[in-house]
């Protein structure tokens, strides 16, 4: 989640930063295109939490994974336990904590996005390429094709000037929101989807591991490797 986030915000920066680009030689070619007024891109401190459940905007509660894979109703949801696994956002383990945290009939994690009877494949983005032979042979017997090589390609198009590195000390508290957020995704989907028959991984046991050192900063041992 901590990487997924970098991802993310680098992702919208180079997007936009290439629609700029574009709307300036549109305006250089076209004198009478007026220039379109844009909200800034918001500071990586301005997408800590988000204002409403399920947005497709730019914040650090959409780490919270497990929110988004309960709605496929794959586990029973029946116990006091896992509700509060499945609590509202700001509900986490730090303050301040939103009034109600009680999950209700009115809470989306309770609807299903609809009936949903098949057999789910999960993959952890990692096996693409830790992984990558056994997944593409898991997920070509999932699929029932057969897949050509999934090697993934290079990330350099998001290695730009203003990218950020989410391992520098200045964003140490929004890796610690992204971390609290990994660790109630990582005990969900591991003490509950995954013991679900109709949810499916690759690697199991790299899975499961991988999902254990969610709750770390990922960035400590990349630091670990560079001093080596």
């Amino acid at each position: 989640p901590v990487f997924w986030f970098q991802s993310l915000y680098n992702q919208r920066l180079h997007q936009r930063s290439r629609r700029k680009d574009t709307s300036r030689e549109l305006r250089g070619k076209e004198p009478h295109l007026k220039k379109k007024s844009r909200k800034s891109m918001p500071s990586p401190w301005d997408a800590v939490g988000c204002k409403k459940a399920y947005t497709q905007g730019l914040c650090t509660d959409r780490a919270e994974f497990h929110r988004y894979l309960a709605r496929f109703a794959k586990t029973a949801m029946d116990t006091s336990e896992e509700l509060e696994a499945l609590r509202h956002y700001g509900c986490g383990d730090t303050v301040p904590k939103v009034k109600n945290c009680a999950l209700s009939d009115e809470d989306g994690v309770l609807k299903p996005l609809a009936p949903f009877g098949g057999k789910i494949f999960v993959i952890e983005l990692s096996q693409i390429r830790a992984r990558k032979d056994e997944l593409r042979r898991d997920l070509s017997d999932y699929l029932g094709l057969d897949l050509p090589d999934m090697s993934p390609l290079s990330n350099k198009g998001y290695v730009f000037d203003e990218a950020i590195d989410i391992c520098d000390g200045q964003y140490k508290d929004i890796r610690d929101v992204l971390l609290m957020h990994a660790r109630r995704s990582s005990r969900w989907i591991l003490d509950y989807f995954l013991q679900s028959p109709d949810v499916l991984v690759s690697s199991r046991e790299y899975f499961v591991e991988t999902l254990e050192n969610w709750g770390k900063d990922p960035c400590d041992s990349r630091r670990k490797t560079l001093e080596l």
